[in-house]
């Protein structure tokens, strides 16, 4: 399956909300169960928005679901360390991560789960909640600056069970193959700048997408007039998502 949007089409599902810690929060949904709604029925992949207003804050907690966050814009503190856009951070299921606080600037990421879950468990209240018997992961990726227009940089190398990430570069007008792989959870593909098509779906600047592993795609075309850069993200296999 292929699951795609722009934030453009999703603007109608911006919400306002008061965060754990502290301060306001909005967050829109791309594609899947929203942040909070029920989960019932729906267990495929969930993509929306978070922005944080200026030193807001989210308290420590842990999910359901595996998830990559992909940091946008602004930047602030994530687990007590500093920052910034643009970012990646990965935690498994039962993996506690935060507090997550907004600088000056405001701090705006993506959620992204390939199985969707709703809310989160908010520590120390939720700690008997923690299944003990799932591994513990984080793992956090900063995106360099250069602007070579033709590079795949990876991000995280591929795990055992096939979690992994990269940062893809490329000219206006081109075709880009994408880095190898099957037995996965299925990947995201996240627009940062520039325009690209996805078999058929064209995905503007935050634009985000959904590609299970049995939907074998393996080619990306940049169809804007200037270049673009694009995060490949990997989830672990389905295996290791299962709620």
């Amino acid at each position: 399956m292929i699951a795609a949007a722009n934030r453009r089409d999703v603007r109608d599902n911006r919400l306002e909300r008061q965060l754990s810690g502290g301060g306001t929060g909005w967050t829109t949904t791309f594609f899947g169960v929203p942040a909070d709604g029920p989960v019932e029925g729906n267990d495929g992949p969930q993509a929306y928005l978070v922005e944080q207003a200026p030193g807001s804050c989210v308290l420590p907690h842990f999910h359901d679901e595996d998830q990559f966050q992909v940091i946008v814009s602004g930047g602030g503190t994530l687990n007590r360390r500093p920052v910034r856009s643009p970012a990646i951070h990965y935690a498994n299921r039962h993996t506690a991560y935060g507090p997550i606080i907004a600088g000056p600037e405001g701090l705006s990421y993506f959620t992204l789960r390939a199985s969707g879950a709703m809310g989160a468990h908010f520590l120390p209240g939720a700690i008997k909640l923690v299944d003990r018997n799932v591994p513990r992961r984080q793992a956090k990726a900063e995106i360099s600056p250069h602007r070579q227009m033709r590079i795949i940089e990876e991000l995280l190398a591929e795990s055992d069970d096939s979690l992994a990430a990269w940062s893809i570069r490329a000219p206006a007008r081109s075709d880009i193959r994408l880095p190898a792989g099957s037995g996965h959870g299925g990947r995201f593909l996240v627009i940062l700048e520039g325009q690209a098509v996805l078999s058929g779906e064209i995905l503007d600047p935050l634009g985000v997408a959904y590609v299970s592993d049995d939907a074998n795609v393996s080619l990306l075309k940049v169809s804007g007039a200037g270049p673009a850069h694009i995060l490949l993200l990997q989830m672990p296999r389905v295996a290791s998502v299962a709620s």
